[in-house]
């Protein structure tokens, strides 16, 4: 998966590993970071329940699956090159 914009030395990458690489230029050291990205993430787990209880049907919460939270998000390094 991939952000808007670039936030790490990895480009655009939505995980873990790419949002703590440059910490630093939004004025972070890595451990606030990680606490930014745990209360984000403590936030957002909790998405299906919230959309079920505003009456999103099923069906349309099984098809945003794998854009929120995918298991890319939560890699701690990046993948080897192909």
């Amino acid at each position: 998966r991939d952000l808007a914009l670039e936030v790490g030395a990895h480009g655009r990458a939505a995980s873990v590993y790419n949002l703590l690489s440059r910490s630093a230029v939004f004025g972070l050291d890595t451990e606030a970071a990680r606490n930014l990205i745990d209360k984000m993430l403590t936030a957002v787990r909790g998405w299906r329940e919230f959309y079920a209880a505003q009456g999103v049907e099923p069906r349309t919460i099984a098809w945003l699956e794998g854009a929120i939270l995918p298991a890319s998000f939560f890699r701690q390094a990046p993948p080897d090159p192909v």
